[in-house]
């Protein structure tokens, strides 16, 4: 499960895990609560996460056998492809989404690089890049609540994708939102 901050990640995971009787596995807070951070990007407000650790980790749950719901904006970084069973990224318009962040109290800039991450598929394109087509799916959750966000990404599991990318910048809100960025 990826896709940039603010797109519903977390709660489509916690409820999938539970639909599909699988672990509910959260990379920031794992990574956090195992000691697997090297240190702090003050610019961005965020932790460094030790990724080859995280993937260490992540892979010997799977080869224990323990069915994982991944979660994370950098989930396709952490998993191996030949360890996925399927990749969801989450999508969100790019003017909803900045107001989502906003109201999480994001600093300004650090709305700005997710919202032109979100323009940009940035997530989609990191996971088309590591994984076969047929095993990504990406689902639009603008406008959606929780349990239609789950109820997709059931009918992805169970049959198939559907196909067809989101492409942002095709939107005059996209536009309009990009332009009204100040320069920096």
């Amino acid at each position: 499960m990826t896709g940039t901050p603010g797109t519903g990640k977390t709660t489509f995971s916690r409820q999938l895990s539970q639909r599909l009787g699988a672990t509910h596995l959260e990379l920031s807070r794992y990574a956090l609560d195992n000691g697997l951070v090297t240190g702090r990007d003050a610019e961005r407000d965020t932790s460094v996460v030790d990724l080859k650790a995280v993937k260490r980790n992540v892979k010997a749950m799977l080869r224990g056998g323990e069915r994982l719901v991944v979660d994370g904006h950098y989930a396709q970084d952490a998993v191996s492809p030949g360890d996925a069973e399927a990749v969801i990224v989450l999508r969100r318009a790019p003017w909803v989404l900045a107001e989502e962040l906003r109201g999480r109290g994001y600093a300004p800039g650090k709305v700005w690089e997710n919202v032109e991450a979100e323009a940009l598929a940035v997530c989609l394109v990191e996971s088309l890049d590591r994984f076969p087509a047929e095993k990504v799916c990406e689902l639009d959750t603008t406008g959606k609540t929780a349990q239609e966000t789950l109820e997709m990404g059931v009918a992805y599991l169970e049959g198939g994708c559907g196909g067809g990318y989101i492409d942002w910048l095709g939107y005059p809100e996209t536009v309009e939102l990009l332009r009204a960025r100040p320069c920096t």
